[in-house]
């Protein structure tokens, strides 16, 4: 079974200058919002405006979203400070096929906007944050009275209104790319392109510890004086969401490998699942750790199980997560001095009262705290750090810390939404899943099961990875998600 690679074909000129226009705009957009004066402003409406224009004139909308996909990992630079918050490229790049997306609806060059599945669960959940934060202006707080003192920006009635801004973009995001996603071989062709981008930032990591232990600064902030071994973040902000980042697409890149569907070359599939692998053990993230086992032995059963027929593999896909994670290991050993310490403060001595894990466990005790109080609508999305100190219990360690999430999606929706909104985020995740599961085994194409499998994974793992994440709105994983669920819908094309 041959696969699909990324191809490079003529592009008309038109095309290209369109496609030059709005990167133009965009990276023109992340260097004037540097420069605080009002021209500035004015400057960037023109760039966006003459992108736009290119754009709708000639329709490159899946170029942006390959352009949005290698972006994804790039967190930790081109990234600016806007409205109190730090906007990354892969946001702009978001926000502009959003935008153009909504022009051609508008313009009436797309007739009808399609909706991925889970579609209702999804805004269930979202109505039900909303309710949330009206609720919480019943809510007695010392915060609400110190506008003045935390600024507009950090008032408690915002930060709850950028989150749901923030859910609604999400959304959209995936929305759009649900929609751009129509043939297969875009769909294979994205996946190639998140495949190769993830190997490159991989890759990149790799080197940057590498340097850091050979005592060259490559600008790695998380080093043995804050950790006992250099943790791999490539260019994330932070090794924890890397590692989450990673095991979105192992899963899909194992069994799309070993069922020979490969998106790239063979050669460059197979030791680009070795450098991902590699890569996830260097984060030392025992939640990324956890979410790839999990992961991977639900794709393992998958593939044994009847339903999916894919057992033929089975056994392939056995021995090669077993010769990558050797691979890995032993890249680890090799590369890095303090390994082993690594690992025992990831795994053995996180369970046993280390700072990190004592203080995850009081704020979800806070948080608990907070449910049994508003357990019906919760404390309002966005208002758990202002509540934060209402609710600290009296004894705590020495170096406790102010957190404005719980660090645990579950504890924090629960304390933010109450129970109803914890219910619909959990029937959220399971017509997720249903959704992609149903679409694999249903499928009679072999590659797109494998691919469908490959992505339940990567959604389990997202999924697990939130038990040490406070946020659900994570870009590269609503992107992931649009295209899984594209995947599901030409998988029921198959049928008829």
């Amino acid at each position: 079974m041959r696969g699909i690679g990324i191809s490079v074909r003529a592009i008309p000129v038109s095309v290209s200058l369109g496609f030059a226009g709005a990167l133009f705009a965009v990276f023109g957009a992340a260097f004037i919002t540097l420069l605080p004066t009002p021209t500035s402003f004015y400057l960037l409406g023109l760039l966006a405006l003459m992108g736009a224009i290119a754009y709708l004139s000639v329709k490159p909308l899946l170029y942006t979203l390959y352009l949005l996909i290698l972006s994804l990992p790039l967190t930790s630079i081109f990234n600016v400070v806007l409205l109190g918050g730090h906007i990354k490229i892969s946001d702009f790049v978001t926000l502009l096929l959003i935008v153009l997306a909504a022009g051609r609806f508008v313009l009436g060059k797309c007739s009808s906007i399609r909706f991925p599945p889970a579609t209702a669960a999804f805004i269930l959940f979202f109505s039900l944050q909303t309710l949330s934060l009206v609720n919480y202006l019943f809510i007695p707080s010392p915060v609400r009275d110190m506008q003045g003192a935390v600024g507009f920006i950090n008032s408690p009635q915002v930060i709850g209104i950028k989150q749901i801004l923030w859910g609604l973009y999400s959304f959209a995001a995936t929305v759009v790319t649900y929609g751009l996603i129509d043939r297969k071989d875009k769909l294979f062709r994205a996946m190639s392109v998140l495949f190769a981008v993830s190997v490159l930032a991989s890759a990149y990591g790799i080197i940057q510890v590498v340097g850091s232990v050979m005592g060259v600064d490559t600008g790695l902030k998380t080093t043995s004086d804050i950790w006992v071994a250099p943790r791999l973040q490539a260019t994330s902000a932070e090794a924890g969401f890397f590692a989450a980042f990673l095991t979105m697409i192992i899963p899909v890149s194992v069994v799309t490998y070993v069922g020979k569907a490969y998106m790239v070359n063979r050669r460059f599939h197979l030791v680009g699942v070795c450098i991902l692998f590699a890569a996830l053990v260097m984060t030392f993230s025992s939640a990324g750790w956890l979410s790839i086992v999990v992961a991977l032995t639900a794709v393992f059963y998958c593939l044994i199980s009847k339903k999916y027929n894919l057992g033929q593999i089975a056994g392939k896909v056995l021995r090669f997560i077993g010769l990558a994670a050797l691979v890995a290991i032993a890249s680890g050993i090799v590369l890095i001095p303090q390994f082993s310490l690594g690992v025992k403060e990831a795994v053995l001595t996180k369970f046993y009262g280390t700072a990190s894990m004592t203080e995850r466990v009081v704020w979800m005790e806070i948080a608990l705290r907070m449910f049994l109080d508003y357990p019906v609508l919760g404390v309002g999305v966005g208002n758990y750090g202002n509540l934060f100190f209402e609710y600290v219990p009296r004894e705590t360690p020495a170096f406790f810390h102010h957190s404005f999430t719980s660090g645990n999606l579950y504890s924090l929706t629960l304390a933010e939404t109450g129970l109803p909104g914890t219910s619909t985020l959990i029937l959220l995740e399971a017509a997720i899943l249903r959704s992609i599961g149903v679409a694999a085994r249903r499928s009679d194409d072999p590659r797109m099961r494998l691919l469908l499998v490959g992505c339940l994974g990567g959604v389990i793992a997202q999924f697990v990875h939130q038990v040490a994440v406070g946020t659900f709105y994570l870009l590269y994983f609503w992107i992931f998600l649009g295209i899984a669920l594209a995947a599901t819908n030409l998988s029921r094309r198959d049928q008829f």
